[in-house]
């Protein structure tokens, strides 16, 4: 497995001790509270990272996406 993951232009994780991962959704979708979401990263320690993506589901999804295929390749 891969040691680090570059999950946004200015951002690297570590895939060191990794626990787990979830997307988190927040707002109402309105328009003075729009739809935000989270990838929110689990380490073993209890160390959490998160990474948003203020109304752009699919790129949330993409990079959960691949972070999944980058812990799975061997």
């Amino acid at each position: 497995m891969r040691r680090a993951f570059k999950i946004t232009d200015n951002k690297i994780i570590s895939l060191e001790n990794f626990a787990g991962a979830e997307i988190i959704t927040s707002g109402s979708g309105a328009k003075s509270n729009p739809y935000s979401y989270t990838i929110v990263i689990d380490y073993l320690g209890g160390v959490t990272q998160r990474i948003s993506f203020k109304g752009d589901k699919e790129k949330c999804e993409k990079v959960f996406d691949s972070l999944l295929l980058a812990l799975n390749a061997q």
